[in-house]
């Protein structure tokens, strides 16, 4: 059964089932998908247009619970299908039996193989489920089919000083944004391909065609209600778009020719697929603007990654970030001014109204507060924007707010919002005046890329048309000076600008350059005398760019700008050589040029504009995702080592910190995914004291390179960091959560402080230190940590080099092993010395999951580096004296256990099938630290996702679950204290003897066996609780498990070890 043979509800089932899809529920609809997780069918009586109702219902997926992961939305006619998912983006995957076979080829092929491929998974995840939402697929095959039409068409191209493929990935920028502009009606569907194919053969389609287009008529104001004809040619009703698109660039010129064969080639590959313009319809079957920035990071960065360190983040991320930083500052600033606790201010404050309750005159001001002084006036920047995807994010975050506040402020503050109703009346639609305003006023980037600079560009102007009315389609906005190209690293921030230059630099400029000619609009020249005029006057240039719909004024304005750039960038730079080396670095003029240094004071003067107080200098946001890696060049290493207090050159993300931290206002927020290595690095300590000393919060939330890889092109783990409130007078912390072993729900992290927890060489340290930061997440794992520390010897303490050796493996991921042999040669095994009192716990510990959790807290998820294990705490001489009989057959019997599972042929041991062992030692040890029973399952449940979790054999296993039932809660741990008692010291600690005294000879695990009731089926407290007492009562009153208790509690050897 396919889907699209589907025609009832029956024959929907029948799908699922011949996929092998299990355990059918037919109260709920619902199926297993894999072993974990569920999909739930829900007929729906349409399906959703517009991105808030799609949203709504992947809320209420959210909201499901039971593992129930998934649903499939369907209409009653059973002609569509919607695949969705709770986490992820795209989030949904849709089949329409009435468009499927009129869609373009690629993405109809994509569509059926990938239905094709569905089936159960009896795993954690289900692989082929989640392939629905994969992108990879269709961006893959579409980037190398672009990726030869680029060097195809540069084969056609004739053109002087710049590389043809260069200006083919121009053309095609152009082209891609059009083909967008084709799915919104805004032009003919195939207007390109079929301008191109009614070609006379004798007339150059780029000559006598697309140039025009581009120059003459989308870059020209017209009178876009009738058609455009220009020497003979018909262009049809064609849309004047401005915004620098379209706007001749310098090397194009009318020598550029470019044959007509190539085009064919282009059209076909772009008609082959879907174009969609709205990038949050979050479908995983179509080409949205997102495909610019994955052409990005594989045609601008693909080939030199390992380089530039960059990767495309997916909207998921984006999101995530640009709400948990612009959500907070501009909630902090209502509550600031008005002295309110607001917590959600979008819920509490501006949709009040959606709950029945009207606004009064308070909230009113707030909101108008919020509208004129705090939105209008907010700046995010992300100084490594790549292609767009986090300014983009933010763009959409800030819609609905800006949506709101307009829509309550035009109803009841009209006198106060006449001027902006007025600037909404003439725009195109209120999103489109939303949008236009957010682009210009909110949103800056930087980049050292150009080719990521354009795409960022384009992407911001798309999100723009997705909302315009076809007919009646606004200029698009000047954003050349909110998107920059330049070295965010190397450049001044800010300094009093006639401190810094000095008179004698303004005197190096001719008179006749210090008079600009400005637009006829403003009816004067202006004779401009010193820097800080300059500076003032390029900011009002600016700022009137960044406004203008008419071409002409736009160029004036663009020329004024360009000249003051040309003039003051060299002396800027002049400065900053200087400055470079008063400091004794070896820099020539030429070096520096080349690493195109970006001075904030000077690109962004409103956000630093010299005459605000100081507090008030700076962006109010900063987010992004910075490079990563050793990948600077030695001129950067040696600049930032001298320029910068608190970055280590060794990672390029460490500076991009320092500097975000110097470019953010007083108060504001900024986030970034990161390397992972910001969490364990010590040579990121000093990024995590300015961290500490800069925010009032800082949170690091940490995910694992293997079952939750963000980024799909990289393999390593990653963080994201969120630093809330800079240079407030508190400073609670660095807050972290644990190295997450699959995806998680980003709205439902955890974190725990990390101060008293930072592990230095020899134990805790203070921030100031060199130190590692652990990775805490719960505050089980904050008690457990402190109930170790209770003992104040370390590993450290037992190294001994006439001691005892012991093999270890020196890195691991999901298992770390230590032998009392030589396993294998290896260069990842090493042996170390051990006291001879201390030899088998620390082999057992070596082996457990508590060393596990350790490392896990505080390591890289990898290497088993000894400053980590050399702290871990030991127990006391007198417990570990007491205890050797039992520590020696444990440490005997286990690694007996552990080489019967070594794989020869490819020297490994199978560690995963000696769990069992590994969780009964942890149980020891667990009971030896005074670890709760809960906090003993916590260990032994650790990663489950890749450890599989407790798995000790029966009966201990179910004793085991009785006590962790038992001591859930203080009142049931002080109410049946009797019960935890004699599970614990007699039924728990005696089939420990038994298992590992084969002196013994006693057969307490067979009669203790038939007794045990499994309690995890069971729902209630109180039906666990009677079903632990029936087993109590029955155990107790069976003499001969009591007299084989007795009989093991009387050997020598166990009085011993209890200390009798």
């Amino acid at each position: 059964m396919e889907l699209e043979n589907v025609k009832n509800y029956g024959d929907l089932v029948e799908f699922f089932n011949e996929r092998e899809f299990r355990d059918y529920n037919e109260e709920f609809r619902e199926f297993n998908v894999s072993k974990l997780y569920k999909i739930r069918l829900k007929e729906i009586d349409r399906f959703p247009e517009s991105v808030a109702e799609w949203s709504w219902y992947r809320k209420e997926l959210k909201e499901i619970g039971q593992n129930v992961i998934y649903y499939l939305l369907y209409t009653k006619e059973f002609d569509k299908f919607c695949f969705m998912r709770q986490v992820g983006d795209p989030f949904k995957f849709t089949c329409d039996k009435n468009r499927t076979q009129n869609l373009p080829t690629e993405t109809r092929l994509s569509l059926l193989n990938k239905l094709k491929g569905l089936k159960y998974k009896d795993d954690i995840f289900n692989e082929t489920l989640e392939n629905l939402f994969d992108v990879k697929e269709i961006v893959k095959k579409f980037f190398e089919e672009y990726k030869g039409i680029i060097k195809r068409l540069s084969k056609d191209i004739t053109i002087e000083k710049v590389n043809p493929e260069l200006y083919a990935q121009v053309l095609m920028d152009r082209i891609i944004f059009l083909y967008f502009l084709q799915t919104k009606g805004v032009l003919d569907k195939k207007y390109l391909s079929d301008r191109y194919s009614g070609k006379d053969k004798d007339i150059n389609y780029y000559i006598n065609f697309l140039r025009p287009l581009f120059f003459d008529v989308l870059n020209k104001e017209h009178d876009m209600s009738k058609e455009v004809i220009i020497k003979d040619v018909d262009f049809g009703k064609v849309p004047y778009l401005n915004g620098g698109l379209f706007r001749e660039k310098d090397f194009e010129n009318e020598s550029i020719k470019i044959k007509n064969d190539g085009w064919k080639d282009v059209f076909d590959l772009l008609n082959k697929y879907e174009w969609v313009v709205e990038e949050q319809k979050g479908d995983s079957t179509v080409l949205t603007p997102a495909i610019l920035g994955h052409i990005y990071e594989k045609s601008v960065i693909a080939a030199t990654q390992k380089e530039t360190g960059s990767y495309y983040t997916p909207e998921e991320i984006t999101n995530y970030i640009s709400m948990n930083t612009i959500y907070p500052y501009i909630t902090d600033r209502i509550n600031e001014k008005f002295g309110t606790k607001y917590r959600y201010i979008y819920d509490e404050l501006l949709k009040k109204k959606d709950q029945k309750k009207d606004h009064g005159r308070r909230e009113i001001e707030m909101i108008r507060f919020l509208y004129f002084d705090v939105l209008k006036k907010l700046t995010i920047l992300d100084n490594a924007c790549g292609s767009g995807a986090f300014l983009v994010a933010a763009l959409y975050v800030l819609i609905p707010i800006y949506r709101t506040c307009s829509k309550i402020l035009a109803e009841k503050d009209k006198e106060n919002f006449k001027k902006e109703l007025e600037e909404i009346a003439n725009m195109n639609t209120v999103e489109y005046y939303i949008k236009r305003t957010i682009i210009t006023n909110n949103l800056y980037g930087v980049d050292i890329q150009e080719g990521a600079v354009e795409i960022c560009k384009l992407r911001l102007w798309l999100s723009m048309v997705s909302d315009v009315d076809k007919n009646n389609i606004e200029p698009l906005p000047n954003i050349d000076y909110n998107i920059m190209c330049g070295n965010s690293l190397i450049g001044f921030v800010e300094a009093p600008i006639d401190e810094q230059f000095g008179l004698f630099e303004l005197e190096k400029i001719e008179p006749e350059q210090r008079t600009l000619t400005e637009p006829k609009e403003y009816q004067a020249r202006m004779e401009i005398k010193t820097v800080k005029e300059i500076m003032r006057t390029k900011g009002m240039f600016v700022n009137e760019y960044k406004k203008t719909k008419n071409s002409k004024q736009a160029e004036e304005l663009k020329k004024n700008i360009e000249n003051i750039n040309e003039k003051f960038r060299p002396v800027l730079n002049e400065k900053l050589l200087r400055e470079f080396r008063d400091k004794k670095i070896k820099i020539e003029k030429e070096e520096l040029e080349k690493l195109n240094p970006f001075h904030w004071g000077f690109e962004f003067y409103d956000v630093f504009d010299p005459e605000k107080p100081a507090e008030e200098r700076g962006f109010d946001v900063v987010i992004g995702n910075p490079p990563y890696g050793n990948i600077l060049s030695e001129i950067e290493k040696e600049i930032i080592h001298s320029t910068y207090k608190y970055s280590t050159t060794s990672e390029i993300a460490s500076p991009f910190i320092e500097k975000s931290q110097s470019i953010l206002k007083n108060t504001g927020n900024f986030s970034f995914i990161i390397t992972f290595a910001i969490t364990f690095s010590k040579e990121l300590s000093k990024s995590r004291e300015l961290i500490f000393n800069s925010f009032e919060k800082a949170s690091l939330y940490n995910f694992d390179r293997d079952k939750c890889r963000i980024f799909s092109s990289m393999s390593q783990s990653v963080s994201i960091l969120v630093c809330y409130n800079k240079n407030k007078e508190k400073h609670n912390g660095i807050f972290s959560s644990i190295l997450y072993r699959e995806m998680p729900d980003l709205y439902k992290l955890k974190t725990e402080n990390t101060t008293n927890f930072l592990l230095g060489n020899r134990g805790f340290v203070s921030i100031k230190e060199k130190h590692r930061l652990p990775k805490l997440g719960e505050k089980i794992n904050v008690d457990i940590l402190e109930k170790l520390l209770r003992f104040d010897k370390t590993i450290d303490y037992t190294i001994n080099k006439s001691g005892k050796k012991l093999w270890i493996r020196t890195s691991g991921n999901y298992w770390y092993n230590a032998w009392d042999r030589e396993p294998y040669k290896s260069t990842k095994i090493k042996p170390i010395f051990i006291n001879q009192e201390y030899y088998d716990i620390i082999l057992l510990l070596f082996n457990s999951s508590l060393f596990y959790f350790w490392f896990r807290i505080f390591g890289d998820g990898r290497d088993t580096n000894s400053d980590i294990y050399m702290t871990i705490p030991v127990l006391d001489e007198k417990i570990i004296s007491s205890k050797t009989l039992l520590l020696k057959k444990m440490r005997e019997k286990f690694l007996n256990d552990l080489f019967s599972k070594f794989d020869s042929e490819r020297n490994r041991f199978l560690t995963s099938k000696v769990k069992w062992h590994i969780d009964l030692i942890d149980l020891v040890l667990g009971k030896l630290y005074g670890l709760s029973y809960t906090e003993i399952s916590h260990i032994l449940n650790y990663d489950y996702q890749v450890r599989k979790g407790n798995n000790l054999k029966s009966p201990i296993k179910e004793v085991f679950t009785y006590l962790v039932f038992l001591n859930e809660t203080e009142e049931r741990r002080n109410s049946e204290k009797e019960l935890i008692e004699f599970f614990d010291t007699q039924i728990i600690d005696s089939l420990v003897y038994e298992i590992y005294f084969d002196e013994l000879k006693t057969n307490l695990i067979n009669l203790v066996s038939p007794y045990l009731a499994d309690i995890s089926s069971l729902i209630s407290s109180s039906e666990k609780l009677n079903a632990i007492k029936e087993v109590y009562d029955n155990l107790i009153h069976d003499k001969e498990i009591l007299n084989l208790i007795n009989e093991i509690k009387s050997h020598k050897w166990v009085k011993i070890i209890e200390n009798e």
